[in-house]
Order: structure tokens, then C-alpha cells, then sequence
């Protein structure tokens, strides 16, 4: 081990509690070094790689199971590597808007699915028509084989005075109507500006938040208050985590006790 990647991990003196241990150990993020234990922070910005931490994130209910998602933003992941560190399922970027599709969905589907992966695809929403949008994202679902998990709406963004909760339960409903039942993928900051006074999709719900956990503070706590029972996967970080065979940066999503059974097909 180098300098570098010891002074990366937090040294941790005295016994940790086991459940810290357990948790920390199934996500792979346990180590001992010349005598000490150290947490590794495999996981990014998902948080300090510290015993508080890793409570906190056993405390809300998180597993130490974990979904990635990628875009052509990334490198070419190594499929095989990814499956062997026991990722739970992949999403990969689809489309955006009426016209978009991202080049590298395709070869990266296939690859993916060839390694044995359960994989998903996600359309980030704009303000183009839902029917363009959906047109759009259907396209792409068809050019593939299925992948096991719920194709997913990414809104994180929205034309100023438009309506964002009117737009997601139209494109939802015209996905299920295509034969697709979604997944809502938001960010907090973004339900709390845009989406929190109105009720939201009776779908499984991705949560993101990096500066904290999920349900700290005041919108924190109104998330989990009104759909916490909804909520199956937390993005911890944008594009800081690292993980086995991805190159360079990558979004980590923890996932609930539910695991990645919410986000398929069959759910």
C-alpha cells in the first residue's frame, strides 16, 4: 500500500461497532493495515468513510448494496470487472429530449447484459412535447433487448413557470401505455423548488442528494415523511464515487433493504 493510498483512508482506533463493521465489509470497504482498521472510501463523496457515517447510512436504511449509472460521460467500463464487485444493476443514459440518443447506449447495453447485469435505461426530460420525448426514449428501448430493469424518467430540470409534476405523471402514464412501467429519478434541491407542494407518480422513486444525507434537515425529513416508503435508491454523489472497472469517476446509488428488486421489470 502507498503513502497515497493509505492517507486516502480513514484510520480508525479502538473497536468499531460490528454492525459498522458488517455493513462497511458486505460493500467491500473494509481493511486492516499493520494492526488498524480502516474504512475505504470506495464509495466516493457517499460521505466521509467514517464509523459516523456508515451509521447514519445503516440508520436510514440504506443497504450496502449498490446500482451505478453511466452516460457517455464515462470511459468504457471494464463489464466484467463491474459484475464480479457484485453491482446490483446498471442504468445507462438513453436519450434526452424529443431527438437526442446517446451513442454510446447501445454497444453498452449489450456488453452489459452479455456479462450477466441487470440493465435499465434512462431519458432525461426537457422541455419538448411528452409525446416527442416518449417517441424518442421508446425508440431506443426497442433497438435493444430487455435488460431487466424499469426504464427510468430523469427530471432534475424543467422550463421555469412550466408545470414539472403535470409533465411527469403525463409521461409516465403515455410510457405505460407504450408497455413500460418507469421509475422517477429527481434531486432533492429539485423536488423542493419545483415538485414539493404537488403530489408525485405512484412509481418507485431515486433520490439524489450529495451534501448530506438523504433525510437530513428540514426537506430532508418532509421527503421521507411523505414518501419514504416510495424512495429505493439514493444517489450519493455525481460523478465522485469509484467503483471496480469503471474508469475515472462514476454516480454511486445505494440502494434500500429492498435491494434492486423495486427497479425490475417485474416489480
Amino acid at each position: 500500500m502507498t503513502a497515497n493510498e493509505y492517507n486516502e483512508r480513514r484510520v480508525m482506533s479502538g473497536a468499531l461497532p460490528q454492525s459498522v463493521l458488517d455493513w462497511c465489509d458486505e460493500l467491500g470497504g473494509v481493511t486492516v493495515y499493520q494492526g488498524a482498521v480502516m474504512l475505504d472510501p470506495i464509495d466516493g463523496k457517499l460521505g466521509p468513510a467514517t464509523q459516523s457515517s456508515a451509521e447514519r447510512k445503516i440508520a436510514e436504511g440504506w443497504a450496502p448494496r449498490v446500482m451505478l449509472d453511466l452516460s457517455h460521460h464515462q470511459d468504457d467500463p471494464d463489464w466484467r470487472s463491474v459484475e464480479s464487485a457484485g453491482t446490483q444493476g446498471i442504468y445507462l443514459k438513453a436519450t434526452e429530449g424529443g431527438t437526442y440518443q446517446d451513442r454510446t447506449f447501445k454497444d453498452r447495453h449489450r456488453a452489459a447484459c452479455g456479462e450477466g447485469l441487470l440493465v435499465g435505461a434512462y431519458h432525461f426530460a426537457t422541455g419538448a412535447t411528452v409525446a416527442a420525448q416518449v417517441m424518442n426514449f421508446c425508440t431506443m428501448l426497442d433497438s435493444v433487448d430487455a435488460g431487466g430493469l424499469r426504464p427510468v424518467l430523469d427530471l432534475e430540470s424543467y422550463p421555469a413557470g412550466a408545470d414539472a409534476s403535470a409533465f411527469a405523471f403525463k409521461f409516465i402514464a403515455a410510457m405505460r401505455d407504450a408497455g413500460h412501467e418507469c421509475v422517477l429519478y429527481t434531486y432533492l434541491s429539485f423536488w423542493v423548488q419545483r415538485l414539493a407542494h404537488v403530489p408525485l407518480p405512484a412509481v418507485p422513486l431515486w433520490i439524489a442528494r450529495y451534501n448530506g444525507a438523504l433525510y437530513d434537515g428540514n426537506a430532508g425529513e418532509l421527503l421521507q415523511r411523505n414518501y419514504g416508503d416510495q424512495i429505493k435508491a439514493w444517489q450519493t454523489t455525481y460523478q465522485g464515487g469509484k467503483w471496480p472497472g469503471v474508469p475515472g469517476r462514476v454516480d454511486v446509488n445505494l440502494l434500500t433493504a429492498d435491494g434492486i428488486e423495486p427497479f425490475t421489470t417485474e416489480g
